[in-house]
């Protein structure tokens, strides 16, 4: 908890009206050379480029927060991958862990895992904005 809130903080004070006030730069980090994970990111990829929340960046550095993601075919066959999907936040120069998840997705579910990993993105973001917001305006009010 204590970790978490000074990471708020730390991101509070590099880049709060980006997070509040505009779309989310994001960039993807991949890893996939698998066909099902190369599937995959390529999906994530194309719900960010759609996003009215977030700005697909072509360079890290150009980001606020990064999804990097992993994958490899457990049995060389093609039908599914192993992923491991991280989420970072920049300030200044380092990049701070956020959160991850790891699971596996088969051929017939590439659209579903996407959907779901944006939308983890998204909730992550709301939330992060929520929060600066209010602590703007309980500054604000003291």
């Amino acid at each position: 908890m204590k970790v978490r809130a000074t990471l708020i903080i730390l991101i509070c004070i590099f880049f709060v009206p980006q997070l509040v006030f505009a779309s989310v730069k994001i960039y993807v980090f991949a890893s996939a050379n698998d066909p099902v994970g190369s599937q995959l990111v390529y999906k994530i990829r194309e719900n960010l480029r759609v996003s009215k929340t977030f700005e697909l960046t072509l360079h890290e550095n150009d980001s606020g927060f990064q999804i990097r993601i992993v994958t490899l075919d457990p049995n060389d066959n093609g039908y599914q991958t192993v992923y491991s999907v991280v989420w970072t936040a920049k300030t200044n120069d380092s990049f701070l862990y956020w959160d991850q998840l790891v699971g596996i997705c088969g051929l017939n579910r590439v659209s579903q895992v996407a959907d779901q990993i944006v939308s983890k993105t998204d909730e992550m973001v709301i939330d992060l904005q929520r929060t600066l917001i209010d602590m703007l305006k309980t500054k604000h009010n003291k």
